[in-house]
């Protein structure tokens, strides 16, 4: 059954509960927020929160299209909504770990429809899940003609160990037909394989802990499912240095895999797997549709994390947003360049910077009037270069 919501204002915050037929301005800025199953995407304008109608169930992890006029997303499956209920009829509660069932949904802003283009299969479990499907975070392609994820299937092993067959999934959307299904190393927790589309292609970033050899696996595959490098790094858990999340960049006239480690030291895989080290450079994030010189995000690190730092794009002067950062996704440009939006988590505040005045955005509030936790947010179009000293 749907929820129902109240309308509220709440300092100057005005919150609207209706989905969007009709979206006149392209990327606005994307809020996901909840509270454990009742997540759900907001569009967030002019200090006006809008509930997006996409369904019953928790939805998450929401990725624009280049155009602006959708996006796709994550929504649970009927499959864990049913196993959800049942584990609470029986226990009175329900936690898991790790993905669970999902399926991948677009969401179009001109007629609200929701389009299902992954889902499970027939002979998923649906009182143990085994067979059921898990879906990574989806991320549309620079172009806008194809869309990507991973996905795994929970199998049981001779052993009886539980274990996941690991694929990259490209679907067309020309012909909304999958264009290619490729193996990935199988994995042993049920956290998917994480993806990112750069021009070479589309990267993927493994990290393999549960397998008797842990390791780490970067690889690069074209749109057309050609494997261009496949990087498989031991993983020596007495002497590991962590390094935050790969991220795809541009680097003067190519595109590399950035492994980006607090000490500074960057180390970049070209489209042939050849691996540079560098220091003294960092990431910068900017929107692919903002004019040049107008505001960009510095991120360097300090030796732990990575601090924030935005571009005025009337002085040129760099200004201090956000400290102890171990992610580049918590920050985001608007498509004009004039804004950027940081959310921290730690203290779950999310601000809003414009033209050397920073605002606190307060967040949605549920179908009881309370303020619930953000999750994400994004604008859509983000890119990031490496920044050479």
């Amino acid at each position: 059954m749907k929820r129902l919501f109240a309308i509220c204002l709440m300092t100057c915050l005005l919150f609207i509960i209706a989905p969007i037929h009709a979206q006149s301005n392209p990327f606005p800025l994307l809020v996901t927020a909840g509270l454990d199953d009742a997540t759900r995407i907001y569009t967030y304008e002019n200090g006006i929160y809008s509930l997006l109608d996409t369904g019953d169930f928790k939805s998450y992890d929401p990725d624009y299209a280049p155009e602006g006029m959708k996006f796709v997303y994550l929504r649970w499956s009927q499959i864990t909504v049913d196993f959800m209920n049942q584990i609470i009829a029986e226990n009175g509660n329900f936690s898991y770990y790790g993905e669970i069932p999902n399926d991948v949904v677009i969401y179009d802003f001109e007629t609200g429809e929701n389009i299902i283009i992954a889902s499970q299969p027939a002979d998923a479990n649906p009182e143990t899940l085994i067979n059921s499907v898990r879906h990574s975070a989806p991320k549309w392609s620079p172009d806008g003609s194809m869309i990507a994820w991973t996905e795994f299937t929970s199998v049981t092993g001779e052993d009886n160990r539980l274990m996941y067959i690991n694929k990259l999934m490209i679907y067309d959307l020309a012909t909304s037909e999958i264009r290619v299904s490729a193996d990935l190393p199988t994995i042993f927790s049920p956290f998917p394989s994480s993806i990112q589309w750069g021009t070479n292609g589309v990267y993927v970033y493994i990290f393999n802990q549960d397998t008797p050899q842990p390791e780490e696996i970067f690889m690069l595959f074209s749109a057309n499912g050609d494997p261009l490098f496949d990087i498989r790094v031991p993983i020596d858990f007495s002497n590991y240095v962590v390094s935050f999340n790969p991220l795809v960049a541009e680097d003067g006239d190519r595109e590399v895999f950035a492994i980006y480690y607090p000490s500074g030291l960057l180390k970049l895989i070209d489209n042939t797997g050849a691996i540079e080290e560098v220091v003294g450079a960092g990431p910068q994030k900017y929107n692919r549709l903002a004019p040049n010189g107008v505001a960009n995000i510095m991120m360097p690190a300090d030796g732990n994390a990575m601090s924030f730092y935005v571009t005025n794009p009337t002085t040129f002067l760099q200004e201090f947003l956000l400290g102890s950062v171990f992610t580049t996704d918590f920050v985001s440009v608007s498509p004009d360049g004039a804004s950027a939006v940081y959310l921290d988590l730690q203290t779950n505040v999310a601000t809003l910077w414009h033209d050397m005045t920073v605002t606190p955005i307060e967040p949605p509030l549920n179908d009881l009037g309370e303020p619930v936790y953000i999750v994400s947010m994004t604008w859509g179009n983000q890119a990031i270069r490496i920044i050479r000293s």
